[in-house]
Parts: structure tokens; sequence; C-alpha cells
């Protein structure tokens, strides 16, 4: 072999891996753009806008317009609060990647990313239940529901509460899907905690 081909092999790889970075930065920067347009669809969201379920005849007030009020309305449907989890965990995959860090496993986390998001809320709808409060969303109510049916019928003691059971369930193993899906360190996780506790401070408010 010549010292042009070894030449010609080493400039072919490094052209490659420029391509092949520059195409995952990309992919980072896509995630990072969706995470922050949903989250602001989630956070200028309206009861008064237009959407699917919601017939109105004023103005969209939603900062993505009407494509931003119809895709804020169907999270908040189907996941109530917990919505918010998603564009956390999308910018974080970004970063992720526009950093090198790399998203190990990414087909499963993604499908993962919308389970453990769907069994948070039933832990919601389970937790908002407990105090009196409906939250959690369709997917909320469907998946504790089904749960709460299943264990309905184990004859269990008296004295143990199949909705706390069956909340827990849904809390523990929502929650640690959720954080090996969105490829959490232990300082994001810390990070998430503060999430949580400010999506939760209204019924602590409640239960005062």
């Amino acid at each position: 072999m010549s010292q042009t081909d070894s030449a010609n092999k080493v400039v072919s790889g490094a052209v490659k891996r420029f391509i092949k970075w520059r195409f995952i930065e990309l992919i980072g920067l896509s995630f990072i753009i969706t995470g922050l347009a949903l989250f602001i669809a989630l956070v200028t969201a309206t009861d008064t806008d237009p959407t699917l379920n919601t017939a109105s005849d004023k103005a969209v007030q939603n900062m993505l317009g009407s494509s931003g009020a119809i895709t804020a309305d169907l999270f908040f449907q189907t996941v109530h609060l917990l919505a918010f989890l998603v564009p956390v965990s999308l910018v974080a995959w970004g970063v992720r990647l526009v950093l090198h860090y790399g998203l190990p496993s990414w087909q499963w986390r993604i499908p993962l990313l919308f389970v453990s998001v769907s069994l948070l809320a039933a832990f919601m709808h389970g937790f908002g239940h407990l105090i009196g409060y409906e939250v959690g969303g369709i997917f909320g109510l469907f998946f504790y529901s089904r749960l709460l049916a299943l264990f309905a019928l184990f004859q269990l003691p008296a004295w143990l509460s199949i909705e706390i059971i069956v909340t827990a369930i849904y809390g523990v193993v929502g929650l640690l899907l959720y954080i090996w899906a969105s490829c959490f360190s232990v300082r994001e996780v810390k990070w998430l905690s503060r999430l949580i506790s400010w999506l939760f401070w209204p019924f602590m408010l409640i239960i005062k």
C-alpha cells in the first residue's frame, strides 16, 4: 500500500467522523428545539384556545398558534401536568448529543419516555384521588383503573389500601423508568426532584 493510499484513507476516515458528529449534533439540536417549542406551547396554553376538544370563537393565545394550542391540549388531556416532563427529557437528550455524551439504547429510551410519563400520570391520578382531586389525564385514569381492578380480584387484608398500593407502584416504576429513559445523571436527578416538587406544590397546599 502506498503512502498516498494511506493518506487518502486517513482523510476519508476523518471526513466520515466529521460528518457523523455534525449529523449527531443536528439531531441533538432538533431535540432541543422540539423540547423548547413543546415547553412554550404548554406554558402559553389557555382554556379558551380553540382545539380539537374546545370550540371557541376567541383568538388563539398560544405563542405557537393553533398547532401549539392543539399539541398542548392533547398533552394536558392525556397526561395532565406530567406533560412538562417530556420537554425536559427532549432537551436533556439534545444536550447529551450536542456535547457528544451519546444516547445509548436510544431505540428503547424514546418509547419508554412516553410509557414512563403515562405511568407517572397514573401515579398522579392515584395521589389526587386519595386527596379528592382529579388529575392525571386520560392515560392516568386508564392505567390507574386497570391495575386497581386487577388488585381488586385478590383478597387483601382490610387494613391494606389497594389505592395506596397501586399509587405507590406507579410512582416507583414510573419514576425509575423516566430516569433511565431520560438518561439522567445523579445531579440531574436532584434537579428533577425540584421540578417534581414544583409540580406537586398545589396538592401540598390542598393537604395543608
